[in-house]
């Protein structure tokens, strides 16, 4: 007997999970940034895999290359080698949620779930890397980071600690369970 998908689960990202439970909102977000986020990711990817070629990198992004160096000196973070832009993927709420953590790894010598940014580190990176952190693995209270990487070789990086781990959680899930509802009611569309 073959195995029938269900019509009712989904399969969309942890990002737009939130979007859609109204926990985000990129609109604000255009080609160019996108860009520049997409192409700092695949550089400190590959600079953590030591595969850089450092003269591939464009000079309008050397800067955010330096900023990630200089906040994993500073900062004493090490990437771990299966965790670098891991993809993560689990059913939370009846959805089958995907994603795509920039980094888990050690900060301080403790296991850690990070996200790098180019722009704001938004209130909702606190939700998606608690969902990636579950979904990589639920038995888990990872502590989270984020890290906003700037042009000028400067950083800021927020954390937050393994006590915030259930409460994000269930917040996170709650969105999820509204951006279901909003699919399955046809408010929005995949």
């Amino acid at each position: 007997m073959s195995k029938r998908r269900n019509p009712a689960v989904s399969h969309i990202s942890v990002t737009r999970a939130l979007v859609y439970g109204g926990a985000a909102d990129y609109a604000f977000v255009d080609d160019e940034a996108r860009w520049r986020g997409s192409e700092v990711a695949r550089a400190t990817e590959l600079l953590d895999k030591g595969t850089l070629v450092r003269t591939s990198v464009p000079a309008s992004l050397r800067g955010y290359l330096r900023a990630y160096e200089r906040f994993k000196a500073e900062c004493h973070f090490v990437p771990d080698p299966d965790g670098i832009e891991c993809s993560v993927e689990g059913i939370i709420e009846g959805e089958v949620l995907r994603g795509r953590a920039d980094r888990f790894g050690y900060l301080r010598g403790k296991r850690a779930i990070g996200d790098l940014k180019t722009g704001a580190i938004l209130p909702a990176t606190r939700l998606q890397t608690v969902l990636y952190g579950h979904l990589k693995d639920p038995t888990v209270w990872w502590p989270r980071f984020a890290v906003r990487l700037d042009e000028d070789g400067t950083y800021r990086y927020h954390t937050w600690e393994v006590t915030s781990w259930v409460p994000d959680l269930n917040t996170a899930k709650a969105f999820v369970r509204v951006a279901r509802w909003r699919i399955l009611n046809k408010v929005v569309r995949l």
